[in-house]
């Protein structure tokens, strides 16, 4: 028995080790890559154009953090102390259908409503393109919890090309459209294309290591102890707390180190293994209630 978990341990180590320098590599090429396609639509749009593309790129992260409600840290912390492969395979994906579900709401509602406060933010006329964006935020959500799974699995690797394709598809999108001397619906529509490359990619993954989805999961509802309930809840203050616009491809991406060891540490202390370290986030008690 001891012999068993010995070894499990070890290879949780090698998986490890053997990721770590994608992940690495994954975050700095997102950056640099990042920073080129936003430098190329600095020179080319014009700041009125680009001040309103950057307002509508601002509301992907307050959408999608307000709609996660710390999921997005319990699960890449927690799915990897449950017992078997389709417990885990259950609880990502019926994660990602419902809080998928709640953002097509809270999207919907942002764009019945853009007429009531598109003059409010500078962005005026600009209903076609958030019309675009929208959906892109979406697929861009359900990317990113797909991501989370691929990390607790270990499959970083996949999260690397993933990675290449999504911020190759942006460039390739920006590019063309300044080739073509086109205006912002032009570079909204490519963002989208380039959102759903990247969830098809991540998908077609997800599938293929983690397991297939199931219509069950839409009706699943993972059961928390109470230290994941505090978990949740606390790491969903803090988000909030932090909320600020940034580029959306970095909306869900954490540094390797933090929450992928904090999730490989639970698993190996749910197995009795004896792990240095409380990850949990501070107390904010007089706000959980509301969640």
């Amino acid at each position: 028995m001891a012999e068993t978990e010995e070894n499990e341990g070890s290879t949780l180590r090698g998986d490890a080790q053997r990721s770590l320098p994608f992940a690495a590599l994954s975050g700095a090429l997102q950056i640099l890559l990042s920073v080129v396609g936003m430098l190329l639509l600095v020179r080319y749009l014009s700041p009125e154009i680009y001040g309103k593309w950057a307002v509508l790129m601002g509301f992907a992260a307050p959408v999608m953090l307000f709609t996660s409600l710390g999921f997005r840290h319990s699960l890449l912390r927690f799915s990897a102390a449950l017992e078997s492969d389709q417990a885990r395979c259950r609880f990502l994906w019926s994660v990602l259908f419902r809080r998928c579900l709640t953002l097509l709401v809270v999207c919907i509602v942002l764009f019945a409503t853009f007429p009531f406060y598109e003059s409010r933010f500078g962005v005026a006329g600009q209903g076609n393109v958030f019309a675009l964006m929208l959906p892109a935020f979406l697929f861009l959500a359900a990317s990113q919890y797909l991501v989370i799974g691929l990390n607790v699995a270990l499959r970083q690797r996949e999260v690397f090309i993933g990675s290449l394709i999504f911020q190759g598809s942006s460039i390739l999108g920006v590019l063309l459209g300044i080739r073509l001397e086109e205006s912002l619906p032009f570079f909204a529509g490519a963002y989208l294309v380039a959102n759903l490359n990247y969830l098809l990619f991540n998908f077609s993954v997800g599938i293929y290591f983690l397991g297939r989805p199931k219509w069950q999961d839409l009706t699943y509802r993972h059961q928390e102890d109470s230290e994941e309930t505090h978990y949740r809840r606390t790491s969903f203050v803090d988000d909030l707390r932090g909320c600020q616009p940034f580029h959306p491809g970095s909306v869900f991406e954490q540094p390797p180190g933090r929450d992928l060891l904090g999730g490989v540490q639970h698993h190996r202390k749910a197995q009795g293994s004896d792990t240095p370290g409380d990850l949990s986030p501070i107390d904010h008690s007089p706000l959980l209630q509301a969640i």
